[in-house]
């Protein structure tokens, strides 16, 4: 969740996107009526004993329309013109996936901003530090 509540927050402030950051369960909860066109899910997929539940989510949405983007380590649970796998390398365990996923969203930060004509970093009501309450 680490990695999920930290690339929500780089998302939405540098791309202008609204974003959360659920764990899997919490999403089928009332969330995945958001699912179907239109609808993008960015799953963090370490290998971890909640990595089942992962794949599973995955699957569950390709058939909706949703476009799942998946940053996994290992193979992806299935192969669909709606699926891209950001392939995570380097994590020496689910406790430091968040490391090699940061640098993945950073790049897909960069992608999402251009493309939505936005210079990231470049802040409109703020600055990167807070000054006031």
């Amino acid at each position: 969740m680490a990695a999920a509540r930290g690339g929500a927050l780089i998302l939405g402030e540098g791309a202008h996107l609204t974003v959360a950051a659920l764990p899997a369960g919490s999403f089928r909860h009332g969330p995945l009526e958001l699912a179907g066109p239109g609808h993008v899910a960015l799953i963090f997929a370490p290998n971890s004993p909640t990595r089942p539940l992962l794949d599973r989510l995955v699957t569950d949405l390709l058939p909706t329309g949703s476009r799942v983007i998946l940053l996994a380590e290992g193979a992806p649970p299935a192969d669909a013109p709606n699926l891209m796998v950001l392939p995570v390398t380097g994590s020496p365990g689910e406790a430091y996936f968040l490391l090699p996923a940061a640098l993945l969203i950073e790049r897909l930060l960069l992608a999402v901003a251009r493309r939505r004509g936005l210079v990231p970093g470049r802040f409109q009501y703020s600055g990167k530090i807070t000054d006031r309450e």
